[in-house]
């Protein structure tokens, strides 16, 4: 009991300051529930729909909406970092176990991909990520001498010393390298599958009844044009209008136009010949012999 000098009024104060006080309340499922410190505004809700509020654990600081995330449950959560704060949102991730804050930007963490679903730190770029034929991750630190460019054999990545541009593949579906140069690999070609180096510009490349490309030297005085013989390619020392063939199918070089005995190609017995005056001109003998 207050002594009768004892102010009524400071009664009344002291009172009253053992109330607690409630700056945010917001309908629960029982009732008024108090989120402070948060405001409306910063207060989460539960799967049950009870109002929470999400503070940092160390801190005691409001949990920024950007780093909320929500568990398997649907329950919200405060994702934190390694050092114990507020994680971006761009770092949220969902591994089974509920949202996870990866450490993206550092060494170990250059990069983010997934792996049976789950999220997995890459030490490398995203371009430098490759999965095998499992779907297994795996850095390749393209750009390296040895490893300049990846491919794929039976479906595993693989590094090759050489550009994308350079790979072919063979037979097998193995990945080669073969750099195109000025001397012995102007061009590539194929034979039974197998990507082979040429000694000459793809346009000189020939194909022989076994289908194995040849080089022949166009332009040169021996090899003025490329005919065919018997499903193989020959160089003739003439151009393509002085070209006949025998009925065998040999092609042969006839200089009609450029020599006076050869003014004109006749066929005698299905074979080209030159005579030396105009085709109006030729007259045929009983066994068909022409002549001028």
């Amino acid at each position: 009991m207050f002594s009768s000098r004892f102010p009524r009024f400071v009664a009344f104060f002291l009172t009253f300051s053992l109330v607690k006080s409630c700056v945010t309340e917001v309908n629960g499922n029982d009732g008024l529930v108090c989120v402070d410190p948060c405001t409306m505004g910063e207060t989460s809700f539960l799967n049950t729909g009870e109002p929470v509020c999400l503070t940092v654990a160390a801190s005691g600081e409001i949990c920024p909406r950007e780093s909320i995330a929500f568990d398997d449950e649907q329950n919200p959560r405060c994702v934190l970092n390694n050092d114990g704060e507020p994680c971006q949102t761009n770092h949220i991730f969902y591994p089974q176990e509920g949202p996870k804050c990866l450490p993206i930007g550092t060494p170990d963490c250059l990069s983010v991909t997934f792996f049976q679903g789950e999220p997995q730190c890459m030490k490398c770029d995203e371009s430098h990520v490759f999965f095998n034929d499992e779907g297994v991750p795996d850095c390749f630190m393209i750009d390296d001498d040895s490893c300049k460019s990846v491919s794929f054999f039976e479906g595993n990545p693989l590094c090759m010393p050489c550009d994308i541009e350079f790979v072919y593949f063979d037979s097998e579906s193995k990945p080669m390298c073969l750099e195109k140069n000025a001397v012995d690999c102007q061009t590539v070609s194929f034979f039974e599958g197998d990507p082979m180096c040429m000694d000459c510009s793809e346009d000189h490349v020939y194909f022989g009844k076994d289908m194995k490309p040849v080089c022949m030297e166009i332009g040169t005085d021996d090899c003025l044009t490329v005919a065919y013989f018997e499903e193989d390619p020959m160089c003739l020392p003439c151009e393509r209008e002085h070209l006949f063939y025998m009925k065998n199918t040999m092609p042969i070089c006839l200089p009609v136009g450029e020599d006076p005995d050869c003014v004109s190609v006749v066929y005698y017995n299905e074979d080209p010949m030159c005579v030396a005056c105009e085709a109006g001109s030729v007259k045929f003998d009983d066994l068909g012999m022409p002549s001028c």
